[in-house]
């Protein structure tokens, strides 16, 4: 019994190590074919500022994208062996981690969605073969969802769905990061890696 449960964990250990930075790359090429893309046809801006944004800010939807990847690795491993041993703490954890793994996946649509939204160049004027898909469209980054206050409306939501997460999880183990704790919690270290990323970053 015991090792087709370490068969099992290895198994999904490997799946997840493998599966998690081929999305994380195929991002990171999503994400620089767009920018090289918004380089070649920039679009015009009324101020610095909006160019610093368009030059700057992708970096940050990066930052979150990655970050949350690494936070769906660690919560699918850890929801897959709670539901495959049934040794979590407690089904607060459980719900707890459940939360961060949706706050991920959530982070993870989000950003990418805001990121095609902030470097969407005016293309289908400026590239003839998109026009004829494109023309009945508004432009994209005209829309009220791209513009500074939609951008800062959402990175509110955000933050709030990260710290209720995490709330979520301390409330579930309250102690731990006290001394000795690991002793009574399985999987300790991944549970403070889970709990520590999130609250490092809100």
């Amino acid at each position: 019994m015991s090792s087709s449960a370490s068969n099992f964990s290895n198994l999904i250990s490997g799946a997840i190590a493998g599966v998690t930075p081929v999305l994380a790359l195929l991002y990171s090429l999503g994400l620089f074919l767009l920018y090289r893309f918004s380089q070649k046809h920039p679009r015009k801006f009324k101020t610095a500022a909006g160019l610093w944004l368009q030059r700057y800010f992708p970096a940050y939807y990066a930052f979150l994208v990655f970050f949350s990847f690494t936070e769906i690795a660690l919560a699918a491993w850890l929801l897959l062996q709670y539901n495959r041993n049934t040794n979590y703490p407690n089904m607060a954890t459980a719900t707890g981690v459940r939360l961060l793994l949706f706050t991920s996946l959530w982070t993870i649509i989000t950003a990418g969605v805001y990121t095609f939204f902030f470097l969407h160049p005016d293309w289908y004027v400026s590239q003839n073969r998109f026009q004829f898909v494109m023309k009945w469209r508004p432009q994209l980054y005209t829309h009220p969802i791209a513009s500074v206050g939609g951008q800062a409306v959402w990175l509110l939501i955000m933050w709030v769905i990260w710290v209720s997460s995490t709330a979520a999880l301390d409330a579930a183990l309250p102690r731990l990061f006290a001394g000795g704790t690991c002793l009574a919690v399985v999987y300790c270290g991944q549970v403070q890696t889970l709990f520590g990323e999130p609250a490092s970053v809100t």
